[in-house]
């Protein structure tokens, strides 16, 4: 879907942008009452979608986080959302800026 995604956004000269958002429970600040399962299996899927071609990585956008990063097993809290948020925007404003 994604290779397909590109070609289109080539064809039409759209600046298209995919982000590997970050998972609960191996991203940010999780509650520890996640099972070593849930943890084992989100590890898993971040490391298969980690290998896709034309996408960009914001995993490390709850780096700085100071509170939980997920109300749940799923959800972003608000400051997380924030986080990732302003980390994609500096990502589109330096492409923006190198595109210039």
């Amino acid at each position: 879907n994604i290779s397909i995604r590109t070609s289109i956004c080539k064809k039409f000269t759209l600046n298209c942008y995919t982000f590997l958002q970050p998972f609960a429970g191996i991203h940010g600040i999780y509650s520890k009452n996640y099972p070593n399962t849930f943890i084992e299996t989100q590890n898993k899927k971040y490391l298969i979608l980690k290998k896709t071609k034309n996408i960009i990585d914001i995993s490390s956008s709850l780096n700085n986080d100071k509170e939980l990063s997920y109300v749940d097993n799923t959800n972003y809290s608000p400051p997380a959302n924030k986080s990732i948020a302003k980390y994609i925007y500096r990502i589109i404003e330096e492409k923006i800026e190198t595109a210039n």
